[in-house]
């Protein structure tokens, strides 16, 4: 899933075994995706990494990750909620 620009929120799904990310939040600058939430997912199988985002004012909270690529990245995490994911997850800032 890639958003480039608005907000939007996934709860409760597994995002699994793509070719790429699970999930991309990366506009063209940090604000142009932001107020969204990512929250009791289960990130798993996903050859680059289970998320990237580049975006502020988030919620990731409350997500497994498992078996997923190295390039797993949260950056630009100004004024986001980042808390209790297991396997990922240490904000880049």
């Amino acid at each position: 899933m890639r958003v480039e620009s608005g907000t939007f929120t996934l709860t409760g799904v597994v995002v699994r075994n793509n070719r790429g990310v699970g999930v991309i939040a990366n506009g063209a600058s940090p604000t142009d995706v932001q107020g969204f939430v990512i929250a009791g997912c289960k990130f798993y199988g996903n050859d680059k990494g289970g998320v990237q985002l580049n975006s502020e004012a988030f919620a990731l909270t409350g997500n497994v990750f498992n078996g997923n690529g190295p390039n797993q990245v949260v950056g630009a995490s100004t004024g986001a909620v980042i808390a209790n994911n297991v396997g990922c997850c240490d904000p880049k800032i």
